[in-house]
């Protein structure tokens, strides 16, 4: 874990809201799908909805990161991509 950001916070809340915003471009995929569940807790303890957003969608070989937004979509997350807007 050294290096690691534990203590990191999502991008911006709103009354309803916990988003998260990523370029797709993250490489340390580990660290993301923990960031991942922590929001997820935290989203539930606020009684908020927790959405990431990503830039664009990222390529169908990068498998660790579609397993991570495929979690996110079974949890109930709103996941939305830039270039779908």
């Amino acid at each position: 874990m050294r290096g690691r950001r534990t203590n990191s916070w999502p991008d911006l809340s709103s009354e309803n809201y916990i988003v998260e915003c990523k370029t797709t471009a993250e490489t340390d995929f580990e660290y993301i799908g923990e960031q991942a569940r922590r929001y997820m807790l935290v989203a539930e303890q606020k009684g908020k909805r927790l959405m990431y957003w990503f830039l664009k969608r990222p390529p169908q070989e990068n498998k660790q990161l579609w397993d991570i937004i495929h979690w996110l979509e079974s949890k109930k997350a709103m996941v939305k991509f830039g270039e779908d807007q």
